[in-house]
């Protein structure tokens, strides 16, 4: 969330507590949209990162890593896929996201991206053998086969 983001939120905060209205115009309720969206995406980013400060959890902390990197993955023209990617927390969209990556020349973020697709895909794999493991450990402690 930039500057102008927290200004608008100001604005609309003072108006609404003084009761002296708010200015409901087109511009200014895309204006209003565009900054509530850029506040909800920095709580949940900083939530991911007490979430992996938490838990420490790698896969919480790649994500909130990956998150920062929005900014620039707007900038670089593959912001679109990669917001996608984030949101989902998705093999697939994360090798989307590296395919646009691929495309528009950052390398780093093609590399990050297919690592999360990667990271993602061993983690579930990961969890699945675990289930498998847990239940038959289980069955041999209760003497089943």
């Amino acid at each position: 969330m930039n500057e102008q983001h927290r200004e608008i939120i100001e604005l609309a905060v003072f108006d609404l507590e003084s009761k002296s209205g708010v200015r409901w115009g087109p511009e200014y309720m895309e204006e209003f949209a565009a900054a509530i969206r850029a506040a909800l995406g920095e709580r949940d980013a900083l939530a991911a990162q007490l979430a992996a400060l938490k838990a420490h959890d790698p896969l919480a902390e790649m994500w909130r890593e990956l998150s920062e990197y929005q900014p620039m993955a707007d900038r670089d023209g593959h912001g679109e896929s990669w917001a996608k990617m984030c949101r989902e927390r998705t093999t697939l969209a994360a090798w989307a996201a590296a395919s646009d990556a691929d495309a528009a020349a950052a390398e780093a973020a093609w590399d990050a991206a297919r690592g999360a697709g990667c990271a993602e895909r061993d983690a579930a794999f990961s969890a699945q053998h675990a289930d498998i493991a847990i239940d038959v450990i289980r069955r041999a402690k209760e003497g089943k086969s």
